[in-house]
C-alpha cells in the first residue's frame, strides 16, 4: 500500500485520478475540483471502474483513514495510493477547495 505525501501531491496532482471516499454529504460540502465521489461502502462494487483509469488512482478522505482502507482493497497495485493526512493536511497547507 502506497501513501502520497501532501507536498508530492501538490507538485503532481494532474497525474492522479482522484477518488474521494467520503460520504456524499461530506463531498458536497467541499472537495478537490475534478475529484469523483465513490463513498467507501461502494468502493468494492466500483473496482472495475476505478481500475479502468489511465492515471494513477489516489484515494482521498478527511484524515486519510478511510482512504487508506480503500487502498488496501486493491492489494499491492502500484497505481493505487492514498493521500497521507487526507484533505485536512491539504487544508493546513492552504489548498483551495471547491465548495
Amino acid at each position: 500500500m502506497k501513501c502520497v505525501q501532501v507536498t508530492t501531491f501538490l507538485k503532481n496532482k494532474d497525474q492522479f485520478s482522484l477518488i474521494d471516499v467520503r460520504s456524499s454529504e461530506e463531498f458536497s460540502s467541499f472537495r478537490i475540483a475534478g475529484s469523483v465521489n465513490v463513498p467507501l461502502d461502494q468502493v468494492e462494487d466500483e473496482k472495475e471502474k476505478i481500475y479502468s483509469s489511465s492515471k494513477k488512482v489516489l484515494f482521498l478522505c478527511l484524515h486519510g483513514v478511510r482512504a487508506e482502507y480503500a487502498c488496501s482493497l486493491f492489494k499491492k497495485n502500484e497505481n493505487i495510493s492514498y493521500l497521507e493526512g487526507g484533505l485536512a493536511a491539504l487544508d493546513e497547507k492552504g489548498f483551495s477547495f471547491q465548495r
